[in-house]
């Protein structure tokens, strides 16, 4: 034999033996992929409550985000529309939920959406834009409950 055909066959064989590493490597790939699609296609997962009802002895049931902190509304506001912009929203920051979801003694059709004139997206629940205040620190906080006299919990 030759030392060209020697070479020749060295690297033909070489290359089966790359080909086939790269193929058994895609081959475990798709293998975890298609584990981890089942896993996840299986599984379902309960969707959280964005919105839900909070209570307490004082000031009975109110609306509060996921996490449990309170929602207020604006009595200077109109339908749809929110009349706390700037230093205001420093203070009460609206509240926004792209997915509305409620627990069952809530409908879902009383929520929706606005941008507000600061241009911040905006949830609403009957047609009133729903605010946090900046005063609340802990869930179930309704520091902001009567505030100027504006200011009030939202009640189901």
């Amino acid at each position: 034999m030759s030392k060209t055909t020697i070479y020749f066959t060295v690297i033909i064989i070489v290359l089966i033996i790359i080909i086939l590493a790269v193929v058994a490597y895609l081959v475990s790939l798709n293998n975890s992929a298609t584990s981890s699609t089942t896993t996840l296609d299986t599984e379902q997962v309960a969707p959280t409550d964005t919105v839900q009802i909070s209570s307490n002895i004082v000031s009975g049931s109110f609306l509060a985000d996921a996490n449990g902190k309170t929602l207020y509304y604006f009595a200077n506001d109109k339908a749809g529309i929110s009349n706390c912009t700037g230093q205001c929203s420093k203070i009460w920051p609206p509240f926004y939920s792209a997915n509305i979801v409620v627990p069952s003694d809530l409908n879902v059709s009383d929520f929706g959406q606005i941008i507000n004139s600061d241009g911040e997206s905006q949830t609403t629940y009957m047609g009133r834009p729903l605010y946090y205040y900046s005063g609340d620190k802990n869930p179930g906080d309704t520091k902001g409950d009567g505030v100027n006299k504006l200011w009030h919990l939202v009640k189901p």
